[in-house]
């Protein structure tokens, strides 16, 4: 129905993962997209915006655009859902958003196509990508911390230290999803700009932006296939878990005979002394005795024979 569609399904799936699987992967475990991936996805949609509202030539066709409106519409309905995500990130880390951003927006200048006759504009197609390209690597960077069971400073403060335990299927089954998702999403638009969208000198403004398209999303499927890889093998294969319950079942155990040799060496207690055996009571009372009246004897044996 159009090489379009493809970018209609992608805007379509990224509004999917945050209305029904970034909040709920979030605080049911630690989202990959929380932080900083959320943050430069957040500046990519705000470019993308502001695009729209420049020029029209960017804009997407086919029966699923609705005229263009409908794949705006997903990226201004997303833009509240990625600012929520992303603000621990704006928050413990504004120098690397700053950079990224302005580093993104510098490399768009030397970088960029001539189909609106506007510099401006089109920069800004090409800066959106490259915004895309960067969330991308924070994602999987993300990712690949949780798998290893790292704690990533740029996580939001109601995470956890640790990633979801292999028990935890509700929670991983939310994260799976959305590596699928967005995997997908992915994948649509790579095959767009290595088919659909052909390289043409007349359209380049400057630089090589047909390559800037093509390599930027072949990266960012690859770094989508590496986060869901990394975390189908923390899934399947955590050893760790069962170390640790025995680890705290072997701390509870010592805090247990610490505690005992402690009141060993304190002395007996009321309680042990009412739990006590009535042999051993004898025993101990007994035993004083038995040691006087040997020691009577042994003198009365000493004074009989001085006497003699």
């Amino acid at each position: 129905m159009g090489a379009d569609t493809l970018l209609n399904l992608q805007a379509m799936l990224r509004l999917l993962v945050l209305l029904f699987l970034a909040r709920r992967a979030q605080l049911g475990g630690r989202s990959p997209l929380s932080g900083l991936p959320s943050l430069l996805f957040l500046a990519a949609a705000l470019t993308r915006g502001r695009m729209s509202c420049v020029t029209d030539i960017y804009m997407l066709e086919g029966p699923l655009a609705l005229g263009g409106a409908l794949p705006i519409a997903c990226e201004v309905a997303g833009v509240a859902f990625w600012a929520a995500l992303g603000r621990s990130a704006l928050r413990k880390a504004p120098v690397a958003a700053t950079v990224m951003v302005g580093g993104a927006m510098w490399f768009a200048s030397h970088h960029y196509l001539n189909l609106a006759q506007n510099a401006s504009a089109d920069q800004l197609f090409i800066q959106a990508h490259v915004l895309e390209l960067l969330a991308a690597f924070a994602y999987v960077s993300r990712a690949i911390c949780l798998a290893v069971g790292r704690e990533d400073s740029n996580g939001d403060e109601q995470d956890l230290d640790h990633p979801p335990s292999k028990g935890d299927w509700k929670s991983n089954a939310f994260i799976g999803f959305m590596h699928m998702v967005m995997t997908a999403q992915q994948a649509f638009s790579a095959y767009y700009f290595l088919t659909a969208f052909e390289p043409h000198p007349g359209h380049v403004a400057a630089g090589r932006p047909f390559c800037v398209l093509c390599i930027a999303n072949l990266l960012q499927l690859g770094a989508f296939l590496c986060a869901a890889a990394f975390w189908a093998g923390s899934f399947v294969y955590q050893p760790d878990v069962a170390q640790s319950e025995q680890d705290v079942d072997s701390t509870a155990d010592t805090t247990v005979i610490q505690d005992a040799v402690h009141e060993d060496e304190s002395g007996p207690t009321v309680t042990e002394t009412e739990e006590g055996s009535s042999d051993k009571l004898d025993s101990q009372l007994d035993e004083p005795d038995f040691k006087k009246c040997s020691l009577r004897a042994s003198a009365g044996a000493v004074c009989q024979d001085e006497a003699m």
